[in-house]
């Protein structure tokens, strides 16, 4: 973009037509562009097309520029000029607007846009590119956002921010284990947009990546990309010279059209086999999910299997079930579920089995979630309870560490039990039965992270008054107090440069252990095992010979001192 919605005075384009003059300076016809699609690519590669045999038409052009006019909207003058003729007409607000309405996709149109910055955006600034839309505004719009994974091997490097008309997406961290990755990967899938965002008929799309280098060459006539080192490799020994450009960001945007979502109708419910939902249900949001975490129950569950499930698992007391484009996904929803995020989800409320949303059923209100009121009217002993006494004299089986996205299941201390072969016995099933998706992470964070593990004293900084409320839940036996999460650096300390990135706690003396998340290379790791292996043979060696090596420095740090050695290390590679 030169220039972005700048306002233009009336005077500027009424009445008739607007002269639009462009004047370019030094710059070579070297861009193929199709008039139609309104692409355009390497000169150079048109050749090469050429020699292949294709017929390719498109001119090479020195200069093209296309200008978007967008009206500000209809005005107190539209009625009156749907009155005139359709001489009048023409220069009319209401024909701009019906103009507008004739140029707009069609209702069932998968749309898509490429938002992307050619050169480096290698530095903290990094770099912002946009991207203009036309969409339908009578339809609601799912959005897939991809990106190529360019330079974003460190949880630094990453895409920062991503809106649509205002509305932020988020960042997009993926964290390859290559910095020449250069394959595309899912940011966000099939995530709803309320209507809102996209009822004006333009969208304005936004992306923002930081400390990205220009690692990945990418051909957006072909839509593919290919890492900067092999094609370089592959040019000197003789291979076809490279035309594409690189690029620090490079990121595509599938709108996939869905039914417009009216005011409390429940989707799923309208694309299920159920008349009407089970007295132990009530629907608490149509068009929306809960804000926070959640656990994947199933992705291809009825609406009627997806409750039964939820019902059947402790503590799930909401559930969210998808429609249009996320129809059979099934998540319990962690939490209170007072605030909600627009997406192709129904939100439902389930209630213990046995129980009942009849307002007449006595344990209405002891089962209901959300009710400051009734739950802090139980006369519940906040500060001292049997429950609280009754979790810290369970006898702790596991021991488990927390890194920054949650549980970790690198290493972990576990006591032979009847519970724990319990534990290990479901996790197992879990992940290779059940969810076969789910991998050994996922199935411990699944099996631990209930509501009575994150409200309960231990380890946790929970309110006494959310304890009460939590209690006042009627809980089902749950696993999660045999469960205790200790400090990292007892049992996963990491490496000084890991630890620096990834903001997790680097090995110091007298830690059990270290280690090397990501380290598969033997060239690259085996010097740190053996700097490690004659740490616990020896001990630690003198603040002289600590500083004097790179493979020192990554074990023993400090991690600044680490991550230093490594950027500079990377820019003269470069």
């Amino acid at each position: 973009d030169c220039v972005v919605e700048e306002v233009l005075p009336p005077g500027a384009f009424a009445p008739g037509p607007v002269p639009l003059l462009v004047q370019s300076v030094r710059t070579n016809d070297d861009c193929a562009c199709n008039q139609e699609s309104h692409t355009c690519y390497a000169t150079p590669l048109a050749a090469a097309f050429r020699d292949m045999g294709e017929n390719v038409t498109d001119l090479s052009y020195g200069l093209y520029t296309k200008f978007t006019f967008i009206p500000d909207g209809p005005d107190e003058d539209t009625e009156a000029a749907a009155a005139l003729d359709d001489s009048s007409r023409q220069n009319s607000v209401g024909a701009s607007w019906k103009a507008l309405a004739a140029d707009e996709p069609l209702e069932d149109e998968i749309l898509e846009v490429v938002v992307s910055h050619v050169g480096s955006c290698n530095s903290e600034k990094g770099c912002k590119e946009s991207a203009k839309l036309r969409v339908n505004r009578n339809v609601d719009y799912e959005v897939t956002v991809v990106t190529v994974l360019v330079d974003m091997a460190e949880p630094s490097e990453k895409i920062a921010s991503i809106k649509i008309n205002g509305l932020e997406l988020g960042e997009c961290n993926l964290s390859p284990e290559d910095d020449y990755d250069c394959t595309f990967e899912d940011c966000f899938l099939r995530k709803r947009l309320p209507t809102q965002v996209t009822s004006s008929g333009i969208l304005d799309i936004r992306a923002h990546s930081v400390k990205t280098s220009a690692d990945c060459h990418c051909n957006p006539l072909m839509g593919f990309c290919y890492n900067a080192v092999d094609a370089a490799m592959g040019e000197q020994a003789g291979g076809d010279p490279l035309t594409d450009p690189r690029y620090g960001m490079y990121m595509r945007f599938i709108f996939h059209p869905v039914q417009r979502v009216e005011e409390g109708t429940a989707w799923s419910l309208l694309d299920s086999d159920l008349n009407e939902l089970p007295n132990w249900v009530t629907l608490r949001q149509a068009g929306f999910e809960c804000a926070g975490g959640d656990v994947l129950l199933g992705l291809d569950l009825s609406l009627e299997e997806c409750l039964s499930i939820c019902q059947q698992v402790p503590d799930c007391h909401f559930v969210a079930s998808g429609f249009g484009g996320k129809k059979g996904r099934c998540f319990w929803q962690l939490g209170n579920c007072t605030e909600y995020e627009a997406d192709s989800y129904d939100v439902y409320q389930v209630l213990p089995e046995g129980a009942s949303t009849d307002p007449d059923s006595s344990s209405r209100s002891s089962l209901l979630l959300g009710n400051e009121s009734e739950a802090d009217g139980l006369g519940v002993d906040i500060e001292e309870d049997s429950e609280d006494l009754a979790d810290d004299q369970e006898q702790v089986d596991l021991l488990i560490t927390e890194e920054g996205w949650g549980l970790s299941s690198a290493n972990w201390l576990i006591r032979r039990s009847d519970w724990s072969i319990s534990f290990l016995d479901e996790a197992f099933r879990l992940c290779n039965e059940e969810m076969p998706l789910f991998g050994d992470q996922d199935a411990m964070i699944h099996l631990l992270l209930n509501e009575r593990a994150l409200l309960s004293k231990r380890g946790t900084s929970a309110s006494a008054a959310e304890r009460a409320r939590a209690r006042s839940r009627r809980y089902a036996p749950s696993l999660d107090p045999h469960a205790v999460i200790i400090p990292q650096h007892e049992i996963n300390a990491y490496d000084a440069l890991n630890a620096f990135y990834m903001e997790a706690d680097a090995y110091k003396d007298d830690d059990l252990l270290i280690t090397f998340p990501g380290c598969k290379e033997a060239a690259a790791c085996n010097p740190l095992f053996r700097v490690a292996a004659a740490h616990a043979r020896e001990g630690k060696p003198t603040s002289s010979e600590t500083h004097s090596h790179w493979s020192r420095v990554r074990v023993y740090g400090p991690p600044e001192a680490a991550a230093h050695m490594f950027e500079t290390a990377r820019s003269n590679q470069r």
